[in-house]
């Protein structure tokens, strides 16, 4: 084995053991007593696949491999003090180590001669126990012989309105941000705790965010009272971040006053308890999608879109709001909005109906039941157009009617029948109208029936 170099446990392993696999899909070995012990050509090796809690000896583990540049043995466990005896003896090349993690008898590892002394070792792990003289946590890859950080596919890009400066880095010294995250911006990575110069954006040049690991919480993070630089954002860019272990976005965005676009649809929100004034004060915002979040554990939407005066048009089909969840002001403050989607909220009445919502004339509802006794409102499902304020849809009829016969439809379209249950909502000279409002048709008139649910009749 001395002209190994590289090992990839991760692509094909498979669980041998059917009987009784491992709960976390993991491999579970009980020894690993010199399993790479003298793989003298050895460069890099990912063991972090590996289920250690049952490991009684990994001693020697990776003795004696002297090229080893690259380590990561995240998620281990050590199970006794004695358990990994001579692991790294000889390791003196060490250039990257990934310790992220670690639990058990941990220091047995972390306090190793082989890591302390190494000026430019770069070590990743949630608590900073080795101090390094170049901390820069990422995932790492070699290139012609070079050790350089790896992008996570975990990322936000943020598009600033004004040139700012950042003069304690996007950490700011705050425990609202953990700091597992690397910033890349203008060809260069930067450590999140060094100042940085940011120029307004004139066409791609943006900070992007890389996430080490998934983020348990979200809250305050882009506040602007915790950063006051978020208040020059105009766009993010979240549609590659991992919101899949996260269980708070209360004041996410607080403050956000510049923000002008947002799209969360693609955001896995299963795990999240609290929006609580997570919208509070983005002012500029005139369109929130948050349609295809599955939020089901939600219990606080308290002053969620506080503040939201400028908002157009919200998807929120479908959302579940817990019962006895705290709802208190959520739409407080959002008087010009002209689309709502609900679809799917079975307890519209709860979160609307006693809103300031209610007090709007001719707010489109769109929802598969009508729950909202609402006289104001037109329950009209339909899908928004943000640029020209309409209803619209992909789907639908054009009917031109004869040139000398003046009529009218006493009933509308639906004329009161089940045979036309598909049709959402008529357009008659840019106008939108109801399926059974009445409507008088002039001759060489061309009428649009947009049909938007595809339900069986």
């Amino acid at each position: 084995m001395k002209n190994l170099k590289s090992i990839n446990f991760k692509s094909n392993w498979k669980n041998c053991d059917a009987a009784s696999p491992p709960a976390n899909n993991r491999p579970r070995p009980r020894v690993l007593t010199n399993m790479l012990q003298g793989c003298t050509s050895l460069v890099s090796v990912d063991l972090s696949i590996f289920d250690t809690s049952l490991v009684e000896d990994m001693s020697s583990l990776l003795e004696g491999c002297t090229e080893l540049k690259a380590l990561d043995i995240s998620n281990f466990y050590f199970k006794s003090e004695a358990v990994a005896q001579n692991m790294l003896r000889g390791v003196e090349n060490l250039q990257y180590i990934n310790l992220d993690n670690l639990t058990g008898f941990s220091e047995q590892i972390t306090s190793l001669e082989t890591l302390n002394n190494k000026k430019n070792l770069k070590i990743c792990q949630e608590s900073q126990i080795i101090q390094s003289n170049n901390e820069l946590c990422c995932d790492m890859e070699i290139v012609n012989g070079e050790f350089k950080c790896k992008p996570s596919s975990n990322f936000i890009v943020l598009y600033y309105s004004q040139n700012c400066d950042y003069e304690k880095g996007f950490q700011l010294e705050s425990d609202y941000r953990n700091g597992r995250y690397l910033i890349f911006y203008n060809g260069e990575f930067i450590k999140n705790t060094d100042p940085l110069s940011i120029k307004k954006n004139t066409g791609g040049l943006a900070i992007t965010l890389y996430f080490y690991r998934q983020q348990k919480t979200l809250e305050k993070f882009f506040d602007k009272n915790v950063d006051s630089n978020m208040e020059y954002v105009v766009s993010m860019d979240l549609s590659n971040f991992d919101a899949s272990e996260t269980v708070s976005m209360s004041s996410m965005f607080y403050g956000c006053s510049s923000l002008k676009s947002l799209d969360l649809s693609a955001f896995d929100t299963s795990a999240v308890k609290n929006m609580n004034s997570m919208f509070y004060g983005c002012s500029s915002l005139l369109y929130i999608d948050l349609r295809n979040l599955k939020v089901t554990n939600v219990t606080d939407t308290s002053n969620m879109f506080y503040g939201c005066a400028n908002l157009k048009a919200l998807y929120l089909n479908e959302f579940k709001i817990l019962e006895n969840s705290a709802t208190d002001n959520m739409f407080s403050s959002v008087t010009n909005l002209e689309y709502l989607g609900i679809d799917h909220i079975s307890d519209a009445n709860k979160i609307i109906t006693a809103s300031p919502l209610n007090s709007i004339n001719d707010l489109i509802v769109c929802q598969s039941e009508k729950l909202i006794d609402n006289s104001g409102a037109r329950n009209i499902c339909c899908t928004y157009d943000m640029e020209e304020h309409l209803c619209k849809s992909d789907n639908y009829i054009i009917v031109n009617f004869n040139e000398s016969s003046d009529f009218v439809y006493d009933s509308g379209f639906k004329v009161g029948s089940d045979l036309r249950k598909m049709v959402s909502f008529i357009m008659k000279d840019n106008v939108m109208f109801g399926p059974e409002e009445k409507l008088e048709i002039k001759s060489n008139s061309k009428i649009e029936i947009h049909i938007f649910d595809m339900q069986q009749v």
